[in-house]
């Protein structure tokens, strides 16, 4: 599967008015910090633990609308092992295929935080399934303490999150990946979401969480009252989960007519960034795992919330 970078939508180059936005059907978001995670354990150990997490999450949210989707999973945080051990990609992916039935297209690293849409275009491209599924999982396998706050960007949350993408008929996406900006992916990704507002008719913009200092300056940018809130202080950068974890606050906050248009965008410390229009439907379904021992239900606006015990 080819994940060519391109600034805008095939055929567009406006970047944004011929283009069909990906419509989300279901998203959650579960947080692992540190101290859940096994890093003492050996590697071989955290890999299955990580494939057993994904699988279950994968489940829950896509259902079995992952016999027919492409499945891909990927990551900014997770050891380099995987890129130097293959054997470490046949192991995770054998224990999901193990516990979940489906085995999953691919891992993508190399993009990190913009993973996510470079694997969405490419499914629009490449794929014949109409439904994508993808998992962003970053956890901390080697306990670092550089790996717990970023100089620039802040204190760091790890965690996985699940998204399931229905495509466009034409495969026409309204999602644009591009870099990398030798040091200017954070100013390319702030221009071109400015853009997008200026051309599209969407209610929220969503962008990582960000230390204060540079907040300040999407705010400036992009229009406070446009934005989704920065959840930094509370749960610190959460790599490409980030505007998806706002899409959820949003969903779950502030209770929006639906269906509505909104962005996303991303970037990536290597220079890469991404930005694209997603529709969120009457049915989305979404749910932040914020307790440990807690199994989620996955919510619907348009339908009554079932209690949790516990």
């Amino acid at each position: 599967m080819a994940l060519n970078a391109a600034r805008t939508c095939d055929g567009d180059p406006a970047g944004t008015a011929t283009c069909t936005p990906a419509e989300l059907v279901a998203v959650e978001h579960r947080p692992i910090p540190h101290s859940s995670w096994p890093s003492e354990d050996p590697v071989r150990k955290q890999v299955d633990y990580l494939g057993e997490l994904i699988a279950d999450q994968a489940a829950r949210v896509a259902g079995r609308s992952l016999d027919d989707a492409t499945f891909i999973i990927t990551t900014t945080s997770l050891s380099h092992a995987f890129q130097a051990w293959p054997l470490l990609v046949d192991r995770l992916v054998g224990t999901i295929e193990r516990r979940l039935g489906v085995r999953p297209n691919g891992l993508l690293q190399v993009y990190l935080c913009t993973g996510w849409a470079f694997a969405l275009r490419a499914c629009a491209r490449h794929s014949r399934s109409g439904t994508v599924v993808i998992t962003i999982a970053d956890v901390d396998f080697h306990d670092l303490d550089h790996l717990r706050e970023h100089p620039l960007i802040g204190k760091q949350g790890y965690g996985l999150t699940t998204l399931v993408f229905e495509l466009p008929a034409d495969g026409d996406l309204a999602c644009s990946v591009d870099g990398p900006f030798k040091n200017n992916g954070f100013k390319e990704l702030i221009l071109a979401l400015r853009t997008r507002q200026r051309e599209a008719d969407t209610a929220r913009t969503f962008v990582p969480f960000l230390k204060q200092e540079l907040r300040r300056i999407v705010e400036a940018s992009l229009g406070r009252e446009r934005l989704g809130a920065n959840l930094h202080h509370r749960i610190g950068h959460c790599f490409g989960s980030d505007p998806w974890i706002g899409v959820i606050d949003w969903l779950s906050h502030d209770s929006p007519c639906l269906p509505q248009r909104v962005l996303v965008g991303g970037f990536a410390y290597t220079g890469y960034i991404a930005h694209a229009e997603i529709a969120i439907p009457e049915h989305v379904r979404f749910e932040i795992h914020d307790r440990e021992e807690r199994q989620p239900t996955l919510r619907c606006l348009s339908e009554p919330v079932t209690p949790v015990e516990g």
